[in-house]
């Protein structure tokens, strides 16, 4: 049985909510950033390989190429979904990595609700 990436979108959400009382609410607000992140990415990779037959080798630039791959869609939709997918990325990289992160807990709502829209634009399409 292969894994419920949509499964890291509900772990996001949990996070989210328990920052508010945690006293280890920026470690619970940058992981939800990742796993909303990591939900989407694994979800539009997996939409990818079933609808269009593309499999992306698993090298370190394959989260590039998802994004570009939608970005270079004729399809307004899909191309939509490339940039929201790439400000997602961005937002997780500065969650993994960044030292500060100045607005966190506005960031880490806005990342759980766009990759909560980009699964939903993929389940639509």
């Amino acid at each position: 049985m292969s894994f419920r990436w949509f499964q890291f979108l509900i772990i996001a959400e949990i996070f989210l909510v328990q920052a508010s009382t945690s006293p280890n609410s920026e470690a619970l607000l940058r992981s939800a950033i990742s796993r909303a992140y990591y939900a989407a990415f694994n979800l539009a990779q997996q939409f990818i390989a079933d609808k269009d037959g593309v499999i992306f080798a698993p090298d370190s630039d394959v989260h590039s190429k998802i994004g570009q791959y939608f970005i270079m869609s004729s399809n307004l939709k899909r191309r939509r979904l490339g940039y929201r997918l790439r400000n997602l990325r961005k937002l997780r990289n500065r969650a993994d990595y960044a030292n500060n992160f100045p607005n966190l807990l506005l960031d880490a709502g806005s990342a759980v609700a766009d990759a909560r829209a980009i699964i939903a634009a993929l389940s639509k399409m």
